[in-house]
């Protein structure tokens, strides 16, 4: 049997957005490693280094009052005794926490615009048309990028999948 805890971590502004940990037999693992790889690159890394991303992720977006997914402890701990690394990441993109529209979108901008201000991070996607007790109060209060990056080799080097088993 193999156990395994995958993460999907997203540097510029959520932190760890998704987390699941299964214990299945070697062929299923070999077919959900396969499955997922076709849909996203693998980073393989060291998992001292994984651990302190996992972590530095989640300290950032708590930082910004975005929980991590609900599963982070359980998947986490797959690390067992393993120490974090000691590399520095840098999380936001050009200083600033950047969104890119998605779920939740109201919540999260209303926590952002809270948090960090109506010019303290940047957003990607349609604005909604108010957020709940923070008022839009021009087209450049929070700059909207155009750009998309969904399949720029950045932006899925940042949205990455890390795995991490132990057979």
């Amino acid at each position: 049997m193999v156990a395994a805890s995958f993460f999907l971590i997203e540097v510029w502004c959520l932190g760890v957005k998704a987390g699941f940990f299964v214990v299945m037999t070697p062929r299923k693992f070999g077919d959900r490693i396969d499955e997922l790889s076709r849909q996203q690159p693998f980073i393989d890394i060291d998992p001292s280094v994984a651990r302190k991303l996992l972590h530095d992720a989640a300290v950032y977006a708590v930082g910004l009052d975005l929980a991590p997914s609900e599963d982070f402890a359980q998947v986490e701990a797959i690390f067992g005794d393993i120490s974090m690394a000691k590399e520095t990441f840098t999380f936001g993109k050009n200083g600033k926490p950047f969104f890119i529209s998605g779920p939740h979108i109201r919540r999260i901008l209303d926590t952002l615009a809270k948090r960090a201000g109506p010019d303290g991070f940047n957003f990607r996607g349609v604005w909604p048309i108010s957020l709940d007790g923070v008022a839009r109060q021009s087209a450049s209060a929070v700059p909207v990028i155009s750009r998309s990056f969904h399949n720029s080799p950045s932006m899925n080097a940042r949205k990455s999948l890390l795995k991490l088993a132990h057979k």
